[in-house]
């Protein structure tokens, strides 16, 4: 008997009979739809009768009663696509970007501890140029005045070459001046500076109307050294220069030994570390393209991996689910299905498997046939 599903309307043939009741219920391997059959009240052949070649051919589908519970549905499974894409794809991609962050953060971390570390020697290693260069105009002065002990000091103050002695420049804008220390704790006075205006007049009076409220670093690194002549005393302290552009400033008081003098070095130590300074800003520029770099290639490796396990899986997929298409129609009793071996692989050998066990099948039947 030729039955058709309610739903998608796929045919199949149905032996009544193996029914032993009149109605039953049978299961569309199609769209999983379950409907109900009934055997006709025509007189059905002898239960006890062999059954002809042709009914020995017919696909028979499982028969439900009516009282028994209704065929489970198809169990959910993951299928071997997602499978793929969790296994190759996303799992690679996770190990990928994670090590990827943990790269470009050390290198981050690297880049400044670097930057750190070189700002902070390089600083050192100014200081101690300033203070090396104000000890060296303070044993020049103290060799020129140990050649003119004799000449007055006004004598010196009007000598070309002492001047040119006691006040020297210092990197770009830094300079020295020349100053009197009495060593009893009086205000330090200038001597010989850039500008005129400020000789003989306190060093705490001249900068203290310049600085305002960056005086009191000013006037540590002072009162330091008077408390004794032969004290060397430095320090930083904050000065607009003419662009009103705030910056950093070091000074240092070196005593001109065997004297109540001393040498005072006034300079912007960035002007001593300005090449340091241009090296580690190409570095930072280095490390920002470096890790551009790496975003750029770890998106790309992650994309092409992406599209390779998706190309790969989707063909995969599809190769496995005509062959289970295949498998359906030969249970179904469809032998002349055609099945094409494209590959050379497990899946190839599979639908080997499945073609040989389709002429199996096919071979079976027609000894049947010439047996009866």
């Amino acid at each position: 008997m030729i039955v058709a599903c309610n739903h998608c309307g796929k045919q199949y043939k149905v032996d009544l009979g193996k029914m032993k009741t009149d109605t039953g219920q049978l299961r569309c391997i199609g769209c999983q739809n379950i409907f109900t059959i009934s055997k006709p009240q025509a007189p059905m052949p002898p239960a006890a009768a062999s059954p002809g070649p042709k009914q020995r051919e017919a696909t028979t589908l499982t028969k439900y009663p009516p009282r028994d519970v209704a065929a489970p549905a198809t169990k959910r499974f993951v299928s071997l696509r997602t499978k793929m894409m969790v296994l190759f794809c996303f799992i690679p991609i996770a190990i990928l970007f994670i090590s990827g962050i943990l790269y470009l953060k050390q290198l981050d971390y690297l880049a400044g501890l670097l930057n750190q570390d070189s700002s902070h020697i390089v600083r050192q290693l100014a200081e101690n140029i300033v203070k090396e260069r104000a000890r060296s105009v303070s044993s020049q002065t103290q060799a020129f005045l140990l050649n003119r002990s004799q000449t007055s000091l006004q004598n010196l103050l009007r000598d070309d070459a002492f001047l040119r002695t006691v006040m020297q420049k210092v990197g770009l804008t830094g300079y020295t001046a020349l100053y009197v220390n009495s060593g009893n704790g009086d205000p330090i006075t200038l001597l010989v500076h850039p500008n005129n205006d400020f000789n003989g007049r306190p060093f705490a009076e001249v900068m203290g109307s310049q600085l305002g409220d960056a005086f009191d670093a000013f006037k540590r690194v002072l009162i330091k050294a008077e408390k004794g002549l032969q004290i060397e005393s430095s320090g930083y302290y904050t000065q607009a220069d003419k662009h009103q552009r705030v910056r950093k400033k070091f000074m240092v008081l070196s005593p001109v030994l065997g004297t109540h003098y001393g040498i005072a070095v006034v300079t912007h130590l960035d002007e001593l570390t300005r090449e340091i300074t241009r090296l580690s800003q190409r570095a930072d520029k280095i490390t920002i393209s470096t890790r551009n770099i790496v975003f750029l290639i770890l998106g790309s490796s992650l994309l092409l991996i992406s599209l390779v396990v998706l190309a790969y899986g989707q063909n995969l997929a599809g190769r496995v689910q005509s062959l289970t298409k295949l498998s359906e129609q030969i249970s179904l009793g469809n032998l002349d299905t055609r099945i094409e071996v494209k590959t050379q692989d497990e899946i190839g050998l599979l639908a080997e498997a499945i073609s040989r066990m389709q002429d199996s099948i096919r071979l079976s039947i027609d000894r049947l046939r010439r047996r009866r």
